[in-house]
This record gives structure tokens, C-alpha cells and sequence, in this order.
């Protein structure tokens, strides 16, 4: 054969709808490969030994084939089962870890319609720097869910293909304890390089050395067409807490380079509560206001408030809740998609009356009185406030702050949760001054 396709192409996989769909490989420079899908032709020449067509946006499609012709000896390769749907790239550490048949309800039993609407692609859990690392890439195929692939990947492509009636593929990377910087590229490593100091780019190359995991996990995906990435990292990243925006600013821009595509969608996975108790530890606190200002100044950005899901257990809720984001970023107006986030303050003397965006209905109060509010005085000391709710409002008061000028909420790496929006979802933690 004097081409190759990507091993990212199988039978079986799913392709993007709605958008260009880009199908690539390598070859013998001068062969001219034609392709058809669903009822589209479309051709390209290799160069420089590498191909790449493309084909336009289609609708759904549950089962077709793709063929690629070499037009000079009419050798043919012919992927079968073919899907075209929504297609989620979920990348992340210890958090996208937890297989499906470790979860406490085990592997979902699935009817034959659903089995065949979620399907799931694994790129292996292993970098450049592993000797067997090569054939076990080339091995990758797409296939159905069976118990191994990461919980939150399963109840999230189960959740969108309930809601869109499309198959949906998700392609998982995965990688444990695994700093931001790990996801950066070469070129983007080097242009870091100026702006983040105290970072020795000329370290060993080790499986968590910058550029590592882009060229092992990410570089094999580039450029095939997603919706979309869903980002659950974060607690690697604790002893570069004050510069996780600077970070998740680099590899997020990166990637969108990478994929030739501006607007790529990122739903970020919030971190979850951490720590085995309450405790006054703040460099989660400052990763989860990174991540809100990512998703604050960043077009084409989600969010999963996933304070209160820490435990293996929430899984399912995970998976939901970013499927919950990636349908409200699809559609548009998904109710209870969006936790609660702080939008202004009204200083009163004694009391500060906080509004919310994403709070239509008001707030319920789970167990104790509402609580990990806390204000303080011109001496920058906080002391714990009395939380009064008022339907979508907050009003704060504390004996010992009779004027308050700055207010925190859950600025803890761990702490209990109390107050939600009446869709469940947690209030996200945030700092105001006057």
C-alpha cells in the first residue's frame, strides 16, 4: 500500500457532524488518494509524505462506511461502522482515571441501541520515552464501552447521546498527576519559557517534562475534528498555584493552534473539594480561580462546578454535569447547566448584599445553617459570616467586622458545602474586595 491512514482511524470510530471533517495519514510523495463518505467525494495529493482531506460538514449518521482509493492501482482501504455524531476529546490526571468497572455500580447494563451510540477510542498510557510505545498507538482502535475506558468519559457520552439522539464517540488521554505544563508542545515550551521563570525547560526529559505528553497523547489526535475537550486537571498543579492561568492560558492556546481551530471548545472540570480534612491551605483555592478566569475571558469556554464531587463515587454526576456544559454550549439555555458564580456586591455599612449569576429560584441550604462565608475588616483579618438568603441574594453580617471591605467564600482546599442552586450545583467559590 503506498499510503497509510492515521491509527486514529478504525472501524467503528465516530467523526465530528456539523463541522469539516479532516481525515489524514502518511504515504509516498505524488500518490493521489480519493475519498468517499456518505455520498462525498473529495481528493488530495501527498506531499512531503503526508496527506490530509477534507471533507464538508454533514448531519448524523449512525452507520457508513469510508472509503480511500488510490487512483493510480485502485488500492483500497474501507472503515466500516462508521459513525458521524459528536466526537470529545477528555483529557485529565487522577480525576479522568477511574475506570467504569471500578465505580460502585459497576458497568452499566446497556440495551443494543445505546451500546452502539456510545463509543470510545484509548490512547495508550504511555509516552515517546516507552520502548513498546509505538505498536501499542498503532493498536488503538475504536470500540465500545466494556468496563476499562474512564467513568466520567462513559456518563458523559451516555448523557449527550440520550439528549442529541447521535452516537457519540469520546477519545480519552489520560494521565495521572500530571502537571499543566506537561500539555504544552515543544514550540509552546520554548515561547513559555519567557514568561513563566522558575521553570527549568532544560531539564531531563522525563514522562511529565513539558512537550512529553503533547507529543505522546495529544500530537496523535491533531487535527481530527472534535467538539469539543473536556480539561479535568489541576491538582498536580498545586505548587504553581499562583500560576495556573499563566499555564492553562499557554496549552489551551496552544492546542487551538495545534488543531488549526480558534475556537475549539474547553469545558473545564472545577476542582472538586480536597483533603482528608477542613483545613486554612489556599493553592486550590487559587487553581479554581484560575480556572473561573479562564472561563470568564476565554471564548468558547464551559465549566463544571464540581466542588462536592471528590469522591470515586460521583462519577456519574461528573459525567453528567459536563455533558450538562457541552449541551448548554451546543443548544444553548440547558437549565441548571451553570453553577452559581458571584456577580456584584452592594456595600452596606455593616452588611454586604452579594448577587449571582446562574441562581434563578434562590439557593437551598443542605444539612447545617449556610456557611464558608467570611469577611473582613481594613486589618485583613477574616472572620466567619452569618449568611441571611433571600431568594437570588446573599446578605453577609459578622459582629466582628462592623464594616466589612472584603468578602471570601469556601477559600479552603477542603471544606464543607452547605448552600447549592435548587438544580444541585454548588455556589463557586470566589474573593471580592470593595
Amino acid at each position: 500500500m503506498r499510503f497509510q491512514v492515521s491509527a486514529m482511524f478504525s472501524d467503528n470510530m465516530v467523526l465530528q457532524r456539523g463541522k469539516n471533517i479532516r481525515v489524514f495519514g502518511t504515504g509516498e510523495d505524488g500518490v493521489k488518494i480519493t475519498a468517499q463518505l456518505c455520498g462525498f467525494t473529495t481528493s488530495c495529493t501527498v506531499t512531503k509524505g503526508k496527506w490530509r482531506l477534507v471533507f464538508p460538514p454533514m448531519g448524523a449518521c449512525r452507520f457508513t462506511n469510508l472509503t480511500l482509493t488510490d487512483d493510480e492501482t485502485d488500492d483500497e482501504i474501507v472503515f466500516e461502522r462508521v459513525a458521524i455524531g459528536e466526537v470529545w476529546l477528555a483529557c485529565g490526571g487522577s480525576g479522568m482515571e477511574l475506570p467504569l468497572k471500578e465505580c460502585a455500580d459497576g458497568v452499566p447494563e446497556l440495551s443494543p441501541e445505546e451500546s452502539a451510540d456510545v463509543r470510545y477510542y484509548s490512547l495508550p498510557r504511555r509516552t515517546v520515552l516507552d520502548e513498546n510505545y509505538e505498536s501499542a498507538l498503532n493498536a488503538a482502535r475504536w470500540r465500545g464501552f466494556d468496563g476499562d475506558e474512564c467513568a466520567v468519559g462513559f456518563y458523559f457520552a451516555k448523557k449527550m447521546s440520550e439528549y442529541l439522539n447521535v452516537t457519540v464517540g469520546v477519545i480519552e488521554c489520560r494521565y495521572g498527576e500530571t502537571p499543566a505544563l506537561s500539555w504544552l508542545d515543544t514550540e509552546g515550551m520554548d515561547n513559555a519559557a519567557d514568561v513563566l521563570p522558575g521553570v527549568d525547560f532544560d531539564a531531563p526529559r522525563g514522562k511529565l517534562s513539558p512537550g512529553v505528553l503533547f507529543e505522546s497523547l495529544i500530537k496523535p489526535v491533531c487535527p481530527y475534528t472534535l467538539g469539543g475537550v473536556l480539561w479535568y486537571h489541576g491538582e498536580a498543579d498545586g505548587n504553581r498555584a499562583n500560576a495556573h492561568y499563566i499555564d492553562l492560558t499557554r496549552v489551551f492556546d496552544r492546542w487551538r493552534e495545534a488543531w488549526g481551530n480558534h475556537e475549539l471548545t474547553f469545558i473545564i472540570g472545577q476542582l472538586p473539594m480536597l483533603g482528608d480534612k477542613p483545613d486554612d491551605g489556599e493553592e486550590y483555592s487559587l487553581i479554581r480561580e484560575a480556572q473561573m478566569k479562564m472561563y470568564d475571558i476565554f471564548k468558547n469556554m464551559g465549566i463544571c462546578a464540581l466542588l462536592d464531587c471528590a469522591d470515586r463515587d460521583c462519577a456519574p454526576e461528573v459525567g453528567r454535569r459536563f455533558a450538562m456544559q457541552a449541551l448548554n454550549i451546543i443548544n444553548g439555555g440547558c437549565d441548571g447547566s451553570c453553577a452559581p458564580a458571584f456577580k456584584d456586591a452592594i456595600w452596606r455599612g455593616d452588611t454586604v448584599e452579594l448577587q449571582f449569576n446562574n441562581a434563578r429560584g434562590g439557593f437551598k441550604v443542605e444539612g447545617n445553617e449556610p456557611s464558608g462565608f467570611e469577611v473582613c475588616g481594613t486589618d485583613g483579618v477574616y472572620y466567619p459570616a452569618i449568611a441571611d438568603i433571600s431568594g437570588e441574594k446573599i446578605f453577609l453580617t459578622c459582629e466582628q467586622v462592623p464594616q466589612p471591605v472584603a468578602v471570601r467564600y469556601l477559600w479552603r482546599n477542603n471544606a464543607e458545602i452547605h448552600i447549592k442552586s435548587m438544580f444541585g450545583l454548588p455556589i463557586v467559590p470566589f474573593r471580592i474586595a470593595m
